[in-house]
Formats: C-alpha cells, structure tokens, sequence
C-alpha cells in the first residue's frame, strides 16, 4: 500500500497521517512538513528507529558499534534530524543505551 492509500484510509475519526521518520527539512514527507510542523513523537523516533538500524546487525552487514551511530546521528543533526532530540540522545550515558539495546534484542 502506497502513500496515497495510506492517507485515505479513517484512523480515529481523522484522516490517517504517515509519521514514518524522512528528514527534519520535510524531505519525504507528503506533505512537506518541516522541523517543528512534523510531531515530536516522529522526530524522536526518527532518531531512535536510525541508531537501531546502524546498532543491529543485517543480513547485508554487521552492527557497529554505539559510537559509530551516535557519531552518525550526531553528523545529520538539523538536516535529518532535530538537533533537540539529538542533544538529548548526546546526554544518555553509553551503558544506558546498551543495556536498553541489549535487553530489547
């Protein structure tokens, strides 16, 4: 089901609205929002659901390491990212993260 589906079908009363993570400058979204207008939970996602898929192993490579995608995060703060959530990703400490990695997979 493509984007255009998607939008038409009823979620809650409303029209449905994709809020899968694209980039903070409204690149991929359909309609074009940007940095404050795409929702926090989107945004924050946008950051967590990234330092997942560079943290976990895939049939194509291996996982790297926490810096490895903390440095990459941090790299596409402001352009993909909000540089709220990435500064607030900066503050937990490393074994915090681990531990929440970890005990998820």
């Amino acid at each position: 089901m493509g984007d255009r589906e998607r939008r038409s079908l009823p979620h809650g009363g409303g029209e449905h609205r994709p809020l899968a993570p694209r980039t903070l400058d409204g690149g991929g979204y359909p309609d074009g929002l940007r940095g404050k207008e795409i929702p926090l939970a989107a945004r924050v996602f946008a950051v967590a659901d990234t330092l997942d898929a560079i943290t976990t192993d895939r049939p194509y490579r291996p996982a790297a390491p926490l810096a490895t995608a903390r440095r990459a995060i941090s790299d596409a703060a402001g352009t993909q990212f909000d540089p709220r959530v990435v500064a607030e990703l900066r503050q937990v400490p490393e074994a915090a993260l681990e531990a929440i990695r970890t005990g998820i997979a």
